[in-house]
């Protein structure tokens, strides 16, 4: 077994996700997981699934930012 208790792990509480949610009128999917733009939920991405990777890191965009806007 690999000894892991000298590496440090990242604080994903600082990490802004979602960027791109932030106005977006699909932000919360209506369950206790989707009360904030920068969860991994939407109404689009209804709970138990999540927004695609390129969304929840700020790498892409959204298949459904065209229509997005509130």
């Amino acid at each position: 077994m690999a000894d892991h208790s000298k590496e440090v792990l990242t604080n994903n509480t600082t990490m802004h996700r979602c960027a791109q949610c932030k106005d977006c009128k699909f932000n919360n999917d209506g369950t206790e997981f989707g009360s904030r733009y920068d969860s991994g939920s939407c109404i689009m991405y209804p709970y138990p699934g999540h927004k695609p990777l390129r969304v929840l890191e700020n790498d892409g965009f959204c298949d459904y930012r065209k229509e997005r806007r509130k």
